[in-house]
Parts: structure tokens; C-alpha cells; sequence
């Protein structure tokens, strides 16, 4: 909710900012992995202020997800480029008979 509404804010710029787009980029990360922060948070909940511990929550989230997208996504993705890239040049090209 909180990166839409930056997006919806910032909509008028030519660019986003730089941290916004980040966010973007290791979204997916964030979905898998903001679950995980879920038990977390009900732990803290409890030991904290609430909203200490939803932005403890959210850093943790987003510090593991920039590492799980550049260790772990990031080099699959170029992993699968590269095998899609090897495929297509050994493929011979087939061209139309002449009849």
C-alpha cells in the first residue's frame, strides 16, 4: 500500500525515485517473502510498540529480499537469458521451400 500511494505521488515526475524504483525491482522478493516477517511481528507486537515493530518488520523484509533478489533471482535470470540465448543460436533457421 505504502510503495502504490508513493507511486501514485510521485506519478506526475518524469521519474521515480531512485529507492521507489528499487522497490520495484525486488517486489516480487518482498511477496515471497513478507511472511515470514509475519510471526515476527506478532512476536514483537507483544515485547514493543507496535509500530516499532512493524518498521523493524518492514526493514527486515526489504534488507532480506535486496539479498534474496541479488543472490538468488537476479543471477537465475540471467542464468535462464543465457540458456534462452544458446538455444536460439544453435536452432537452425527454417526457411520457406520454393515450390
Amino acid at each position: 500500500m505504502v510503495v502504490f500511494m508513493a507511486a501514485l505521488i510521485f506519478s506526475n515526475r518524469m521519474r521515480a525515485p531512485g529507492w521507489l524504483a528499487r522497490i520495484g525491482v525486488i517486489s516480487y522478493s518482498i511477496y515471497l517473502l513478507h511472511c515470514l516477517a509475519l510471526p515476527l511481528l506478532a512476536w514483537l507486537a507483544g515485547k514493543v510498540d507496535w509500530m516499532l515493530a512493524a518498521v523493524v518488520c518492514l526493514l527486515i523484509t526489504v534488507v532480506v529480499s535486496e539479498m534474496t533478489y541479488r543472490f538468488v533471482e537476479k543471477p537465475a535470470i540471467d542464468f535462464g537469458r543465457k540458456l534462452l540465448a544458446r538455444r536460439t543460436e544453435s536452432t537452425v533457421p527454417v526457411t520457406p521451400h520454393a515450390r
